[in-house]
């Protein structure tokens, strides 16, 4: 799964970078997709919480940041 943010006037800071919010969720949803789609028809159904994040940021986030979660066979 892979998602993007761009760096426009919604999501930029007063250090013209892309505020670490913004960050954070977008590379929530690149896992979260994963397990969404794996979890989608199940009986019972299942809901999904964060318990754990973590994350590295070496440069400040401009232009366009994307996330990449290659961890879909880990669910199956």
């Amino acid at each position: 799964a892979i998602t993007c943010i761009r760096y426009q006037y919604i999501t930029k800071n007063p250090f013209k970078s892309i505020y670490f919010g913004c960050l954070a969720m977008a590379a929530e949803l690149a896992s979260g997709t994963l397990g969404l789609v794996y979890t989608m028809g199940l009986q019972p159904e299942v809901s999904m919480l964060v318990v754990h994040m973590e994350a590295d940021f070496i440069k400040k986030g401009k232009g366009s940041v994307f996330f990449t979660c290659e961890d879909g066979e880990i669910l199956g």
